[in-house]
């Protein structure tokens, strides 16, 4: 039989915390920063354009890239409420109302960016290219897993709110 982890001491969780708050203040960063240059051209293109043509291109352009952007958008909202949960537990708040909600948001962000890429962006993409024409599924192993995992988290962040609420009903009655 094997022993249980040992559950980190209160100050080796906060300094745990602390070093991931920092991490994902990063990421959030970088992955903003990767958004903005890589996902859509510079504003200079998009005031410069005055042909109606050109400006349809520009248009159609711009929707495939934001239908492309909409995953990391949407994980960019996960890394931010972990950073925001990570923040907390920095100060001590650990089994809090609010850290069960930002488990649960980061869960359903990384649920919602999966679920985007593996069937509506293919999906959307392949309108804009042939037009209406059926639906698309993409079944990609990190995509599944990411989708998997974000359910679970989303799932652990619900029954995290329960058990705030049920120690807070014991912490009543004693």
């Amino acid at each position: 039989m094997t022993e249980p982890a040992a559950v980190p001491a209160p100050s080796k969780l906060r300094e745990q915390a602390e070093w991931m708050e920092l991490l994902s203040a990063v990421a959030v960063g970088v992955l903003a920063l990767n958004l903005v240059v890589h996902a859509f051209p510079p504003i200079t293109t998009v005031v410069s354009v005055r042909d109606p043509a050109a400006m349809w291109a520009l248009a159609q352009v711009l929707g495939v890239r934001a239908i492309q952007a909409t995953p990391a958008i949407l994980y960019l909202c996960g890394l931010w409420a972990a950073h925001r949960m990570f923040a907390r537990m920095g100060r001590g708040e650990v089994f809090t109302a609010a850290n069960a909600a930002g488990l649960a948001s980061i869960g359903a962000s990384l649920l919602w960016g999966s679920a985007w890429a593996l069937a509506l962006a293919p999906t959307l993409l392949r309108w804009t290219e042939d037009g209406f024409n059926g639906l698309d599924l993409r079944l990609e192993g990190p995509e599944l897993v990411i989708l998997v995992l974000g359910g679970a988290l989303m799932m652990l962040g619900k029954v995290m709110a329960q058990a705030v609420v049920l120690q807070a009903e014991v912490d009543a009655f004693v």
